[in-house]
């Protein structure tokens, strides 16, 4: 299976203390951060993302919205370890909210961050407090589509550049992010590659701050 190899490989070459993936579907998510975990302890996953991507899985039943449904499952990681960012309630279905009291891990709205942003950056900081180590995942589906329109799943309502840079350079000042994916970038589907070059400035920003 793809997702086992992408685990082996990064196991296999495991000598740097930072570590950074592009993707790609989120699905690849659950391998890269699952080889991450055999290495760092105590590590708090941040999901930016405007989905919960906690659909029901199987083994025959795979994709990009199930990658912290299966963390979780397989106890990879425990509820008070993930942490989601972006959440845009109606394009997630009752069934996963209830899904979402059964695991029990915390989120944040999209629209707290739109009303309340400096109350957004203070309980994000309270929750690293207690983790030695960040794995930070930014599905760019969760960027407004007036900056990205090259994702599957692109819409309107979505985080502006300030917005995403305030939560980035919080997670960043922390010293504790050690690895990073950038996801769901679509090409087929973009225009005049506004979304591939969003997403290189993006990752040349991070390297350039944490680095």
């Amino acid at each position: 299976m793809a997702h086992e190899k992408i685990t082996e490989t990064i196991l296999k070459n495991f000598k740097y203390n930072f570590y950074v993936f592009i993707g790609g579907d989120h699905s690849i998510t659950y391998a890269t951060f699952k080889a991450i975990k055999h290495h760092f302890e105590n590590i708090l996953l941040i999901n930016i993302d405007k989905h919960f991507d906690i659909r029901d899985w199987s083994k025959d039943n795979i994709s990009s919205g199930s990658s912290f449904s299966r963390l979780l499952d397989e106890g990879i990681i425990k509820a008070n370890e993930l942490l989601e960012i972006g959440i845009l309630e109606f394009f997630n279905s009752d069934y996963l909210f209830e899904k979402l009291k059964r695991y029990g891990f915390e989120y944040i709205k999209m629209f707290e961050i739109k009303e309340n942003i400096d109350g957004v950056l203070n309980r994000i900081e309270k929750k690293l407090e207690a983790f030695k180590n960040i794995y930070l995942s930014i599905d760019i589906d969760v960027i407004d589509a007036s900056i990205c329109p090259g994702s599957s799943a692109s819409s309107h309502f979505g985080l502006y550049q300030e917005e995403l840079l305030k939560i980035l350079n919080t997670i960043i000042n922390s010293r504790k992010l050690i690895a990073l994916d950038v996801v769901e970038v679509n090409p087929l589907v973009d225009f005049n590659d506004m979304s591939s070059r969003f997403s290189s400035l993006l990752l040349s920003y991070l390297i350039n701050q944490i680095i």
